[in-house]
């Protein structure tokens, strides 16, 4: 297992994920301002990771600085916490991990601050491997008890973007439940989306099965229904990046194309992510924010160029499209998937489905 996060004695390294999967390199983390940046500008991206960097700054900054006063200290602190907040505001783990650490402020208690900022990071890891464990043996029943599988038989599962090692501190939210499957030997082949624009899923997700050598295969976002009218795929499982009360549940773009095929095809579709993932304060999701992505981002791609192998960007469309008003882009970075079309949510704290026929989930008996 690998991390998309180092840290030690506060010196911060992520991986740059938009050089992936051509080039492994490291970026040094110095600064709120460079962990701002690098959220904004996806080098690092996926809800969990989002929020640890964010918070390990914040100690980072603390650890590096002498404080005359404990107001000079709050403020730094909820100024960080402002600022840092901006980067990404689709995904609620980093609000929610924000606030932890403003709760932590509220002691005036520096090293409490530090302490409190660096268990949003600590914590990550074991808190993934227990909702895999969830996602996987409820599948595996549910699967069964329908008579879908043989008891005892293996699955094939198609995923949306990137939820691994990649988008946490390790193991993974989604692609960790993938993992606990292939642990249990349990998993026939893992399939995932391209996930375009960004193409995280041909660049990132790909990378992590090839490092654990997980069986895989890239599908077309356009060739979804595909897929799962075919029969290959036996359940769809995904990430989040903010999930209301009711189970309305925000990820990347694309996420509500492939819960509407498992829907009509009577597929299992489960969402597997952290309690931070919820919003305690949305009833459903329509009032959840979604981040309108550049339109360079549609119009470029980012690869080697195969005869040459070098790396270089090349744009894929004319000229003008992103850049004349005539000619628009539209790029939402994230969709919401409503309830009515997921069958499960899973968190570390269990499983939760839809009872007596409601379309709504009850996130909150879990929390």
């Amino acid at each position: 297992m690998f991390s998309s996060i180092e840290f030690d004695n506060f010196a911060i390294h992520i991986i740059d994920q938009l050089k992936l999967p051509n080039e492994l390199v490291y970026i040094d983390i110095a600064s709120i301002q460079d962990a701002w940046l690098a959220i904004n500008r996806m080098n690092i991206r996926g809800a969990p990771a989002l929020a640890s960097l964010a918070t390990l700054s914040i100690a980072q900054k603390l650890h590096n600085t002498e404080y005359s006063s404990t107001d000079n200290l709050l403020s730094d602190v909820n100024d960080a916490c402002d600022y840092l907040y901006t980067a990404r505001p689709t995904a609620v783990n980093l609000g929610v991990a924000l606030d932890q650490v403003r709760q932590a402020a509220k002691t005036a208690d520096k090293q409490a601050i530090i302490d409190q900022a660096i268990l949003v990071w600590s914590e990550d890891v074991s808190r993934n491997k227990r909702m895999s464990d969830n996602g996987a043996n409820w599948l595996i029943d549910e699967l069964e008890k329908k008579g879908k599988i043989e008891k005892g038989g293996k699955i094939s599962i198609l995923t949306v973007c990137n939820t691994g090692s990649l988008a946490t501190s390790g193991y993974g939210t989604a692609f960790g439940m993938i993992t606990r499957l292939h642990e249990l030997g349990r998993l026939e082949r893992a399939y995932y989306a391209a996930t375009t624009p960004y193409y995280q899923g041909t660049r990132l997700t790909a990378f992590e099965f090839v490092q654990l050598s997980i069986p895989s295969c890239l599908v077309c976002d356009t060739a979804i229904g595909s897929l799962i009218s075919s029969g290959t795929v036996q359940a769809v499982t995904v990430g989040a990046d903010r999930i209301a009360l009711n189970g309305d549940t925000a990820n990347k773009i694309g996420t509500m194309q492939a819960a509407l095929f498992a829907n009509a095809y009577d597929i299992p579709f489960t969402v597997v992510a952290p309690r931070a993932s919820v919003d305690r304060n949305l009833q459903n999701g329509q009032s959840i924010p979604i981040e309108q992505r550049p339109a360079k981002e549609a119009v470029t791609v980012r690869g080697v160029e195969v005869d040459r192998n070098t790396l270089a960007s090349v744009r894929l469309a004319p000229k003008e499209i992103g850049n004349d008003p005539l000619h628009t882009v539209y790029n939402p970075g994230f969709d919401v998937t409503p309830a009515r079309l997921i069958s499960a949510v899973v968190l570390e704290t269990g499983v939760a489905v839809a009872r007596n026929n409601s379309s709504d989930i009850d996130v909150s008996s879990l929390l």
